[in-house]
């Protein structure tokens, strides 16, 4: 059995939460609105699944990887963006093995299992299924079909929409749409009410992350909790979360992850965000809190709040101590290093008549930017200054640019917190310009770095396309323990680049990226 995941879009209606994670992340009582459709796919013994994103598919494929915690094979596809509903569709036909569930990643959606290896007995080219939940005596139209790779090779070209125009299309086509009744769940998400209404209904049906504390309220793991605080059920505490002395929280609250509740604050009927920060005597009733933002789900209404007193974000201990431990290791290595920084620059001035450093502009993330708003921006990177006033390549600059050695000057700008020790490369304006397609610029997920897997792996020989793959791979899927290795791996790379760049590889460089 086979289900595929539309998520190509978000919903207009939920901007301000979508702005900084897709809908498809949006947490619901503890998980990604992924996760529970995914975990309710594995409950019904779905075990084969194709996640079909859009142009923010990366942050799905870091999610999700290849479905193994649920017990599920997940194969990721990135819809090109110009197809349209029915050109989606179409172009997923030949990735099917077999009959199939569409269902939209924009709504929640949990059925009771036991009733679907019948229900895809019944689908043939023929014969189309349409999933509707049992609501009193009505039954409630759920969006979600089930095809077969041949009814999709059918469908027209076009950008309509599928829950409305699928069966009108597939019963021109002469395919008999039958509905199928089930029992559970659903929440189509389209408006911030519908998604706070969400989270208190999985607090009274679902079994939660964490442990119950005591009836009605649960905790995540490493969350501390000072014994004044009042918990009035029904409620949910994230992981790593900290609530001060006389805090009120609940009933009908959601705490996602890494939030920290401060002294004497009351938290009622609201849901806040991962990372969000509520300040000592800040009364939040009825809200969607996100970091600085402040949402009033009836009216829809998005508040700014600057004052980081009462609202703001939360970094995690080991997102800070790591950042601290790159830029005391960028420290120690300029320590050591700054004699022969002051020699190169003596020599420069001397060959150049000119200051020997230089800012230089590149296209990256920052390593200090917030994780949830990572927009590739300017970065003005130190370096060694290689080009005499009329633009031709100094002795000197010819010998560093040879050694590889003209970006030492960059570990300042790990000091400072703009590039990362480990990351992907900063790219020239230029290079960046060529950067046109959705897999491509999955590296923008990584602030840029001193170096990466980018300057261990490729060639010396300047090759874009096998920098980027590198970034991409590095983006989706290294660990922690990946960017130690990559900086043990640094100086033999350098070594290996000199000796092969020397006895193979012509000297290949930008003029454009040393013009000042």
């Amino acid at each position: 059995m086979e289900a595929v995941l539309l998520a190509t879009e978000d919903r207009r209606e939920l901007a301000g939460l979508t702005d900084r994670r897709p809908q498809a992340l949006l947490p619901i009582a503890g998980r990604p609105l992924l996760g529970h459709l995914v975990a309710n796919l594995a409950r019904a013994e779905i075990r084969r699944i194709i996640l079909c994103s859009g142009r923010r598919g990366s942050a799905l494929m870091k999610y999700a990887g290849d479905g193994d915690r649920w017990g599920v094979e997940i194969r990721h596809l990135t819809a090109p963006p110009d197809l349209g509903g029915g050109g989606v569709l179409r172009w997923l036909a030949p990735c099917l093995s077999g009959p199939a569930l569409v269902i939209p990643v924009d709504r929640l959606l949990m059925f009771e299992p036991p009733t679907v290896p019948d229900m895809f007995a019944r689908i043939d080219d023929q014969t189309a299924l349409t999933l509707k939940l049992a609501s009193g005596d009505q039954s409630l139209a759920t969006g979600v079909y089930g095809v077969t790779p041949a009814m999709l090779q059918q469908l027209p070209a076009g950008n309509w929409d599928l829950e409305r125009d699928l069966p009108v299309l597939l019963e021109q086509c002469g395919i008999d749409v039958q509905p199928v009744v089930l029992a559970g769940y659903l929440n189509r998400l389209q408006s911030l009410a519908e998604y706070q209404q969400a989270q208190h209904d999985l607090l009274e049906r679902a079994s939660l992350a964490g442990r119950e504390v005591m009836p009605g309220i649960w905790v995540g793991r490493g969350t501390t909790i000072h014994p004044s605080a009042r918990l009035t059920a029904p409620a949910f505490i994230g992981a790593g979360c900290r609530i001060g002395s006389e805090v009120e929280i609940g009933p009908s609250s959601v705490i996602g992850d890494y939030c920290v509740i401060d002294d004497g604050a009351t938290v009622s009927a609201s849901t806040l965000l991962p990372r969000s920060y509520i300040g000592r005597l800040t009364y939040v009733r009825e809200r969607i809190v996100d970091h600085q933002l402040f949402i009033d789900p009836v009216y829809g209404t998005v508040a700014h709040i600057t004052d980081p007193l009462l609202l703001g974000a939360v970094e995690t201990e080991h997102r800070r101590s790591s950042r601290l431990i790159e830029r005391l290791v960028a420290l120690v290595l300029l320590c050591l290093i700054a004699p022969l920084l002051l020699l190169i620059g003596l020599l420069l001035a001397l060959n150049t008549r000119r200051l020997p450093f230089r800012y230089g502009t590149y296209i990256g993330v920052r390593a200090d930017a917030d994780p949830s708003r990572r927009e590739p921006g300017e970065l003005r990177l130190l370096e060694f200054r290689l080009l005499h006033r009329d633009g031709k390549l100094s002795a000197v600059g010819t010998l560093l640019w040879k050694l590889e050695i003209h970006r030492l000057p960059r570990l300042w700008n790990v000091v400072t917190g703009a590039l990362a020790l480990v990351g992907v490369r900063p790219l020239a304006p230029q290079e960046a310009e060529q950067l046109s397609e959705d897999w491509q610029r999955m590296r923008y997920t990584r602030p840029a770095g001193f170096t990466g897997l980018w300057y261990v792996q490729p060639p010396p020989a300047y090759d874009l396309d096998a920098i980027v793959t590198a970034d991409v791979y590095y983006a989706v899927a290294a660990r922690r323990r990946d960017s130690l290795l990559i900086v043990l791996r640094a100086l033999p790379a350098w070594v290996r680049r000199r000796r092969r760049s020397e006895a193979h590889e012509p000297l290949v460089y930008l003029s454009e990226q040393f013009v000042s």
